[in-house]
């Protein structure tokens, strides 16, 4: 592994009444950013092949991460609103 290399992933989630919304119907927008970042401590090196190895690993990992996290709030607003229309 590389020393000295800290990787912080950052995610946003925000909904927001649709402007597609109507008395009768009321609608949702869902929208997800997330930040990914790499720090390098002061005075460390890396092998470049061996940076773009893990980095591309990393950014891999975080979109199936942020797909993961996406379908969970997606599926926890339709059963919301499926309970509200239920009653």
């Amino acid at each position: 592994m590389l020393r000295g290399l800290t990787y912080h992933l950052r995610g946003y989630a925000l909904t927001k009444r649709s402007s597609a919304s109507t008395l009768d119907r009321e609608l949702s927008q869902l929208q997800f950013c997330s930040l990914i970042s790499l720090d390098q401590e002061p005075g460390t090196w890396y092998d470049p092949a061996n940076a773009r190895m893990l980095i591309n690993f990393l950014i891999g990992n975080t979109v199936q991460n942020i797909r993961n996290h996406q379908d969970r709030i997606e599926s926890a607003l339709v059963d919301r609103a499926l309970k509200e229309h239920m009653q």
